[in-house]
């Protein structure tokens, strides 16, 4: 097993850099519309995150969350290549955005809270396969 999800096969870096966004999208969003003006993005990609994981039962959920994005701002310099040695197949192409999209899969599992999803516990399916 290497450090990141070598237990689950058919996974690659390539795969999840493909897969996943940057930038999150959550659903149905409640936020007010932007005064004229003013910008229409915020320029950390954790904000919405952050917040809708503080609405989710599950006290875990913003822990997580909130640790990706530390991680983010202590790896979010890491220029692609950084985690090459992980062991993971393609992990030379992993940069920054690693955490960013991470915290996005979890809100996509865990389903927006905020926004008006209906709340998803943790699965433990993984552990014993």
């Amino acid at each position: 097993m290497n450090a990141l999800g070598g237990w689950r096969n058919g996974f690659t870096a390539d795969f999840f850099l493909e897969s996943t966004p940057t930038i999150p999208n959550p659903p149905n969003s409640l936020a007010v519309p932007p005064v004229e003006g003013s910008p229409t993005e915020t320029s950390n990609s954790f904000l919405h995150l952050v917040q809708s994981s503080m609405m989710h039962p599950s006290e875990h959920h913003p822990k997580i969350q909130r640790a990706f994005a530390h991680l983010s701002t202590i790896y979010g310099i890491r220029p692609k290549g950084f985690f090459a040695e992980t062991g993971l197949d393609g992990a030379e192409e992993l940069d920054a955005s690693l955490f960013v999209r991470a915290a996005e899969l979890t809100a996509d599992y865990m389903e927006w809270a905020r926004e008006g999803e209906e709340a998803r516990n943790w699965s433990y399916e993984g552990f014993y396969v």
